[in-house]
């Protein structure tokens, strides 16, 4: 609670200056959507009704102008969002980090993470985070990743959502897997992958509630209960339980992944609803918060 408080006076005196600023401007682009919408009618109207050949020519051509106009309009609006907002929230949370909205997570670390056991033939990102926090380094990044269907002769999506891959400063040896144990099957190729490398299947970890939402893989040179601590069971528990969202770990020697089947979308801009939201932003930096807090619970072992 009272994080939740220091963040609401940061955004109160900061944050909610620049939503008010954007919120003018998302009204003013949508009255001009509506306005050339309504534009649009009238022309389309004049258009069937006119036998004026200039003005057939012109008409059309002037509606994709207008509309190109404000398409583009509304589209910096929307990309200009996240890019006002989260250097300032990085800076409060005291991340050195820097953020690059066209970025994404180098797909050789999705690859040698093995969650999917996959060389995607789509690899997507963008709203690439990287920094440090404390001896850790990090790279968090939204992904959209396609393959060829084992059953089908066409792409499937694997994974659409958030990828955090870290660098551990414990000097772990081994690997270790943690995945949902339900719907399994829709990452059986990485599970099958997971064991065709010497993985082996730990049969429970002694926490119910932990051995009824995930299965654990690992090779014999790991101590389990060093690798994956109480901590790390209850925030993977807790993040389960309230996103409702799929969750994969990989923890290989020094090197920490993360993989979740939800995006950043929760900080997107909308042109068609107010973005002046506490919650909104809130959720955001909450869930920002959570990532880098389940490597450093990972991290102190």
């Amino acid at each position: 609670m009272q994080e939740k408080a220091a963040f609401r006076v940061f955004f109160n005196g900061h944050l909610h200056l620049i939503l008010r600023e954007f919120e003018k401007k998302r009204r003013a682009l949508l009255m001009g959507l509506g306005i050339v919408i309504a534009f649009t009618a009238v022309c389309s109207i004049l258009l069937v009704i006119s036998k004026n050949h200039a003005l057939l020519l012109f008409i059309p051509i002037f509606l994709w102008g207008l509309q190109s106009y404000i398409s583009n309009k509304i589209r910096q609006h929307i990309q200009d969002f996240k890019p006002r907002l989260i250097p300032d929230m990085l800076k409060f949370m005291k991340v050195e980090a820097q953020y690059s909205p066209n970025g994404q997570v180098p797909k050789e670390q999705f690859i040698r993470s093995g969650i999917f056991g996959i060389d995607p033939a789509v690899y997507s990102g963008e709203d690439l985070i990287t920094g440090t926090s404390g001896q850790i380094s990090f790279e968090i990044c939204e992904l959209l990743v396609m393959h060829p269907s084992e059953a089908r002769a066409k792409l499937e999506k694997v994974f659409d959502g958030v990828f955090l891959h870290a660098q551990l400063s414990q000097n772990w040896h081994g690997k270790v897997f943690i995945v949902p144990r339900a719907n399994w099957q829709k990452n059986s190729r990485g599970i099958k992958a997971m064991v065709r490398n010497g993985a082996l299947e730990l049969e429970k970890i002694g926490n119910p509630a932990f051995d009824a939402r995930f299965r654990v893989f690992y090779d014999e040179s790991v101590k389990i209960d060093h690798v994956i601590s109480p901590r790390l069971q209850e925030n993977l528990i807790r993040y389960y339980d309230i996103g409702k969202t799929e969750v994969y770990t990989a923890i290989i020697n020094q090197d920490f992944y993360l993989a979740m089947q939800e995006g950043f979308d929760l900080l997107d801009s909308s042109i068609f609803r107010s973005n002046l939201s506490f919650d909104k932003i809130y959720g955001f930096y909450r869930d920002l918060q959570f990532y880098l807090r389940m490597v450093e619970d990972v991290d102190r072992g």
